[in-house]
């Protein structure tokens, strides 16, 4: 072991020796009861908000660029398959809706007027909204 003060090695010090450790040290309790009670509750709270995160994201959709600019096209997790699909106009009027039977949807806009309109996926009770404006 090098002295870094002295510049030395100690006297009894030998580069080739090994050390006994000596007596061992007992581990120093860090947590009462309720100090392991908090961290058990943040442990649980913790995991809930990970299956709260992994539902939410179980039912994503996802928009899917295209080259085409009157097509919208969305792709969707498999639990969604069912949902409700309708096609909004600026002023409310549904334009038309279908469930979705397959992951991926192409919404043609080639037929419609130029104007906002509202995409609207639904089920159960849960509901996501996209805007496509048709030029």
């Amino acid at each position: 072991m090098w002295d870094s003060y002295s510049g030395q090695y100690p006297s009894n010090f030998s580069k080739n020796s090994h050390f006994n450790v000596g007596k061992v040290v007992e581990p120093v309790q860090v947590l009462n009861s309720t100090g392991m009670k908090n961290v058990m509750k943040s442990i649980a709270v913790f995991f809930l908000m990970t299956l709260l995160v992994v539902t939410v994201q179980s039912q994503a959709i996802d928009i899917v660029n295209t080259k085409h600019d009157n097509l919208f096209v969305l792709r969707v997790d498999k639990e969604l398959i069912g949902a409700q699909v309708e096609v909004l106009s600026a002023d409310g009027n549904r334009v038309t809706a279908q469930r979705l039977k397959k992951r991926k949807m192409i919404i043609d806009f080639c037929d419609v007027k130029s104007g906002l309109y509202t995409i609207v996926v639904s089920k159960n009770d849960q509901q996501q909204k996209f805007e496509f404006v048709r030029k």
